[in-house]
């Protein structure tokens, strides 16, 4: 599994995912910036308390939030 440069994740659109409570990903937004989409997973798990992901659009997981 080969990891994604710096250069290759700032061109690349990231989506948030959440688990849901039937066990799957839902997809909940679309960022172009990879800092935003941490920040705004983070908050989203310290107010639902509910694990959350960031995918590519090949469905690689970048970030587990949890």
């Amino acid at each position: 599994m080969n990891t994604p440069s710096k250069e290759e994740l700032l061109k690349l659109k990231f989506h948030l995912e959440r688990l849901n409570m039937d066990g799957e990903w839902e997809r909940i937004d679309t960022f172009h910036d990879l800092r935003k989409a941490v920040t705004h997973g983070e908050n989203l798990l310290h107010s639902t308390h509910t694990v959350h992901r960031i995918v590519n659009d090949e469905n690689q997981i970048i970030e587990l939030i949890d």
